[in-house]
């Protein structure tokens, strides 16, 4: 999961400014915040999503015992 983080923030960081077109160049600073918060903003979906599905499907039921530690990630 850790892993995944750092991934996905290391391409975040490094690949979307390419394909980000704006007039003005943004700082690295700006990026970082859009990285760490969309990657806040999808943790947070999957992470409440976990319960509804847990519901519909008992393949997700050992996820929603580490919940909580998604949470703090």
């Amino acid at each position: 999961m850790i892993a995944g983080v750092f991934v996905y923030i290391w391409v975040f960081i490094n690949v979307v400014p390419d394909y980000q077109t704006v007039t003005r160049a943004a700082s690295s600073a700006i990026y970082n915040a859009q990285a760490f918060g969309s990657y806040a903003f999808l943790l947070l979906t999957v992470v409440l999503c976990l319960g509804p599905l847990a519901r519909l499907d008992e393949r997700f039921l050992p996820l929603v015992s580490n919940r909580r530690h998604f949470g703090v990630l």
